[in-house]
């Protein structure tokens, strides 16, 4: 028989994940931008630091950004400025309150989301949709998702900046880095599609119970002609044990009780008083399986994948195996484990090619490392090293050859020549072709941004290096905090000096724009 096996690195967030020891060090742990504050509340400091979960701790974040904003002076703003920011801030209190976060499903490290795969804004592309920006904050989705605000560049983005009556280090505060969270969705499904229906069940792995629109309450299933034939309720599934995550599995009787041998089924979710609607549905035939995931508000498909099965010729007394969540080594209860029959195989009596340890980076002179370790391996052939700038499109910069040896295996594979932002995944390939991938892992090359600020800080001119050909050069734009454009100069390769004797003393920001459309940034202080 053929079977699917998706590799989905699943990281289980922990309740008692921070060691910090104060509230302060539970932000700096959201955004390390709250070690650029001087004007917080100094009692953070000392004020031990709660438990968390992860939606807690972003509403925590939200609401002390909130009230450092709230109290800053805002005197020498225009009366305009003082009514977009008062708006902004309410908007913020409001989105803060609902506590409908993005949810990291890709990276390993906390990181941004501007607009995530189920349609949830981060804070600030939230304050963007609610202020007549959604257009802008949509093209950063699909272009700069992943990225911290000062490494997002959009042609209109300094524009609304300005408009908002914020500052972009103000902004940059508000964003967050997310940890991980999952929403339900089925792991693993056996049935036959040939035969007599013998030893069918469904599992599902279901969401964080403290985010109760990531968990599920109720499961239809539908035959070819669309007809609900069976629905079950959660308290109808038997469940593991787990604090944070259930998995939930349900047996079929056989006879009467059966899987349709083609179909869909629908996993629904009726949480937070009709405000936060998703579905999530799987259809299979004999030949392949497609999820959905649905949300309500919206009535479009987030994210969908398709994958292929086993084919018509299946013999009599075997079954179809959906195993989403492999990297789960014994996701079905061995306790609860049918009887073999004929030719079946279970999904757990399948081995994983691997199970992934650590995954980090360090960076050398200039060169990034990575390092990986597996735990386990079987059937395992090689890795294949992949790499993005914007976390959407990788591209192979190099494999590893698998050690095939029992244990713990190290690995290491170094990126010459890293770029600004770099994301990276491992494909994990096996030796009959098929793969699956790590969580991506982010790591920004400071040395590998081609603007060098060399006098800071700088008076009457500002002293830079660009360390990039003048055919791929195309403008310097120096903008204030608050996103007002105020110089804009040619870029020269090498070493030049910009005039800056009109302006007064403060930060600023320089932008470098290539031909190709890269931008990169550098903050400058003037003191005249």
């Amino acid at each position: 028989m053929k079977a699917i096996f998706i590799v989905v690195a699943i990281v289980t967030f922990n309740l008692s994940s921070f060691s910090q020891t104060t509230a302060y060090q539970q932000l700096v742990s959201v955004n390390s931008k709250w070690l650029q504050v001087t004007d917080f509340d100094k009692t953070l400091e000392t004020l031990p630091a709660k438990t968390l979960n992860e939606q807690q701790l972003i509403q925590f974040h939200l609401q002390q950004t909130e009230k450092l904003l709230r109290n800053r002076n805002v005197n020498n703003f225009t009366a305009r400025q003082k009514r977009k920011r008062a708006k902004l801030l309410n908007i913020l209190h409001s989105y803060c309150v609902a506590g409908k976060f993005p949810i990291n499903t890709l990276h390993q490290n906390r990181q941004p989301y501007f607009i995530d795969d189920f349609n949830t804004y981060c804070a600030v592309g939230y304050l963007m949709q609610q202020s007549g920006a959604d257009a802008i904050a949509k093209e950063i989705n699909a272009t700069q998702n992943y990225n911290y605000l000062e490494d997002i560049h959009h042609p209109q983005l300094m524009q609304w900046v300005q408009q908002s009556g914020f500052s972009v280090e103000e902004l940059a505060l508000i964003q967050p880095g997310y940890g991980g969270e999952y929403p339900f969705k089925i792991t693993e499904i056996h049935y036959n599609n040939i035969g007599t229906d013998v030893n069918e069940y469904i599992e599902i792995l279901d969401g964080h119970f403290f985010l109760d629109y990531l968990t599920f309450d109720s499961v239809y299933f539908y035959n070819t002609t669309n007809v609900i034939y069976k629905k079950l309720i959660k308290t109808q599934f038997s469940s593991t044990p787990s604090s944070i995550r259930k998995i939930y599995y349900y047996q079929f009787a056989g006879s009467s009780d059966t899987l349709a041998d083609e179909g869909k089924i629908e996993l629904i979710s009726y949480h937070s008083l009709s405000q936060y609607f998703k579905k999530y549905d799987l259809r299979y035939t004999s030949d392949s399986i497609i999820t959905n995931y649905y949300d309500y508000k919206d009535s479009a498909i987030l994210t969908s994948r398709s994958s292929v099965a086993e084919n018509n010729s299946t013999a009599v007394g075997t079954s179809v195996n959906f195993c989403g969540s492999a990297s789960f080594n014994a996701v079905f209860p061995p306790s609860v484990l049918p009887t073999t029959i004929g030719t079946l195989n279970n999904c757990v009596q399948v081995p994983v090619p691997i199970t992934l340890g650590d995954f980090n980076s360090t960076i050398k002179e200039n060169k990034i490392v990575l390092d990986w370790q597996t735990l386990t391996e079987t059937n395992n052939n090689f890795f294949e090293i992949e790499h993005s700038t914007d976390g959407k499109k990788f591209n192979a910069i190099g494999n590893v050859a698998a050690k095939k040896t029992s244990g713990v295996n190290n690995y290491s594979f170094i990126d010459e020549k890293p770029h600004y932002l770099n994301h990276y995944r491992l494909k994990q390939i096996d030796n009959d072709g098929k793969f699956s991938y790590s969580k991506i892992l982010f790591v920004k090359m400071a040395n590998a941004n081609p603007l060098t600020i060399i006098n800071a800080p700088a008076k009457s001119v500002l002293q830079v290096n660009i360390a990039l050909d003048n055919s791929k050069l195309d403008a310097l734009e120096l903008y204030d905090l608050y996103g007002r454009k105020l110089k804009e100069y040619k870029a020269i390769q090498g070493n030049q000096q910009l005039n800056i004797k009109q302006l007064v003393s403060g930060k600023y920001i320089l932008l470098l724009k290539t031909t190709i459309g890269e931008v990169y940034q550098q903050q400058v202080l003037i003191v005249q």
